[in-house]
């Protein structure tokens, strides 16, 4: 080969390998702006995780929604308390990613989470059903605490106690404790008394807060439903979405046992408290389990969820003749009639009390005194419902021994 061309071949080998060279790079280009355009398609942990978790559908709760969107979930809580007008809304986003949309005042919460600190006890049970007990870290009110996986984390200390251990709304927050926790998300409730609710200044202090509403629904599967709640900040949807199926399934069978009795007996439920009778509305799940269960709510004639103050006059012009009286929140703890005399005379102008037809529901106990009703009881309204079967309608479940339920004893006689 002659020197000149020699040099024209070298010439035009060197121009092909750089037209290679600029093609793969520019197929590098193409790809990383691909990747950046389509990149939450593909990649893993962003939006089709939210299709991977599964998907739950609320049939019951009432106070919550919950959408799915390709790259995040919608959560939204409404009435949270009784008169509340405002919705609290929850986008619920993949862990390192971020939603095409924000929308607008929502609490950006990346799921699932890791940690999560509990102001109201009632939600304890869902994090074992959907065996993510190690998320809690912390629990206002522990001595309260009676589901047992958690009772043992109290004990070893994996599980904090984050107020000042007091009993109902007087808790004291540890917030001190709180930043050292520095949970994702802390879960609780509202009564809309700024004196009492904590949330806003806990989002003020900078934690996200979520709020639960659950003892505003309207039917127990309702209140049970809001596992799946809990289970989206978890990215437990279709685990909760299983577990419920078969609840429902199990609650709905003792329901229509009832449809055999004969007669529909009357109940009346609570009792005075300094002056005041918080009588559960007609619209609230206690109610309706009531009825679910056959029996006839004398105080029911408001349709409203939660509870209402009353005068003992106006129960007793109502509800003197009922054939039962259950006790829930106040008059939980007793254990005989004569207790209940000695807190009020008046007491015994009800028949119910004077034929021995009361009933507690603090049959059961956490180590150190709460009443398991509040926790599990929540969370398994099929057994409750068939305790209130066996109450109202004892021959339709005449081998069914009381689980939550607990008979007062009668009056000691001389």
């Amino acid at each position: 080969m002659t020197p000149g061309r020699g040099r024209f071949w070298a010439r035009w080998a060197g121009l092909a390998l750089l037209g290679l060279v600029l093609a793969w790079g520019f197929l590098r280009v193409a790809g990383a702006v691909s990747n950046v355009l389509h990149g939450f398609r593909e990649k893993p942990g962003s939006a089709s995780s939210i299709r991977q978790t599964g998907r739950a559908t609320i049939r019951h709760a009432k106070r919550f929604t919950l959408e799915y969107r390709d790259d995040c979930k919608i959560i939204r809580v409404n009435q949270p308390w009784r008169g509340a007008k405002e919705t609290f809304l929850y986008q619920l986003v993949p862990r390192g990613s971020h939603p095409q949309t924000v929308e607008p005042g929502a609490l950006l919460v990346e799921t699932p989470i890791r940690s999560i600190v509990l102001l109201t006890t009632s939600s304890l049970p869902s994090f074992v059903t959907l065996g993510r007990v190690e998320v809690v870290q912390g629990v206002a009110g522990t001595a309260h605490v009676t589901t047992p996986a958690f009772t043992d984390r109290i004990r070893s200390g994996q599980v904090q106690e984050v107020s000042n251990g007091a009993s109902g709304m007087n808790k004291v927050l540890d917030y001190d404790r709180l930043f050292t926790l520095n949970p994702d998300l802390i879960l609780t409730s509202g009564t809309g008394d700024a004196s009492l609710d904590r949330h806003q200044k806990l989002g003020e202090a900078g934690f996200r807060v979520a709020l639960c509403a659950d003892y505003m629904e309207n039917e127990p599967l309702g209140r049970a439903e809001w596992i799946k709640f809990v289970a989206a900040f978890l990215d437990r949807d279709a685990e909760a979405e299983a577990h419920f199926e078969k609840l429902e399934a199990r609650y709905m069978a003792q329901k229509t046992l009832t449809q055999q009795a004969f007669r529909r007996p009357t109940v009346l439920c609570e009792m005075d408290y300094r002056g005041s009778w918080y009588a559960p509305g007609g619209g609230s799940y206690l109610a309706a389990f009531f009825r679910d269960a056959g029996a006839t709510y004398l105080l029911g004639d408001d349709p409203n969820p939660g509870s209402r103050p009353l005068k003992i006059e106006m129960v007793l012009d109502r509800a003197r003749d009922a054939d039962f009286w259950m006790l829930h929140m106040t008059g939980s703890s007793l254990h005989t009639l004569q207790e209940m005399k000695d807190t009020d005379p008046r007491y015994t102008l009800f028949k119910a009390f004077r034929e021995g037809k009361v009933f507690t529901t603090g049959a059961r106990r956490g180590p150190r005194g709460g009443s398991d009703y509040w926790e599990n009881g929540t969370a398994n309204p099929d057994l409750v419902l068939a305790d209130l079967i066996a109450i109202f309608h004892p021959e339709l479940l005449p081998n069914h021994a009381l689980y939550w339920h607990a008979w007062l004893k009668p009056l000691a006689h001389p």
